[in-house]
């Protein structure tokens, strides 16, 4: 009789431990909401001192705490867009958009990003970048002092 009790308590303990991992492993991920805010929050004062670098590794660190934080791909989408990465850019904010259609502000970030993109394209050429950086411009100097060219400490 011992032994009848010992194994069944044996079965009853492994099929709870199966049945856990099961119900564990359809489960969805949980978020650290407040660590991901922290981290959000740095990333945005960065992008406000032009430090995108500082921005994109705090942005990474804020979606790691946080998988569902649908504001990162806006903030990712702008911060590449300064940086010059206008495929990234377009890419981040086309995320952000298919999870917030209704947001016009991001749809005109995007189509000004797709605008700016093409007039880079079409201003430079086909050319090297290197072969353009001095220009007696003023619109194409403001644009290299403002942030395209700004982590090659280009002047």
């Amino acid at each position: 009789m011992k032994k009848k009790t010992t194994i069944f308590t044996c079965l009853a303990v492994l099929v709870c431990v199966f049945w856990s991992g099961a119900v564990s492993a359809g489960e969805l991920p949980l978020a650290q909401l407040d660590e991901s805010e922290r981290h959000f929050s740095q990333a945005y004062w960065h992008f406000l001192d032009r430090d995108y670098w500082g921005a994109m590794n705090y942005l990474s660190r804020a979606l790691r705490a946080n998988i569902y934080l649908v504001d990162y791909y806006l903030l990712r989408g702008l911060t590449l867009k300064r940086v010059g990465n206008y495929a990234g850019a377009r890419e981040s904010l086309s995320y952000y958009l298919e999870v917030r259609p209704m947001d016009d502000t991001a749809s005109r970030i995007l189509s000004h990003t797709i605008s700016q993109q093409r007039d880079l394209v079409r201003l430079l050429g086909n050319s090297m970048l290197a072969a353009r950086w001095r220009t007696s411009r003023p619109d194409m100097q403001n644009e290299l002092q403002l942030g395209l060219m700004r982590p090659f400490s280009v002047r």
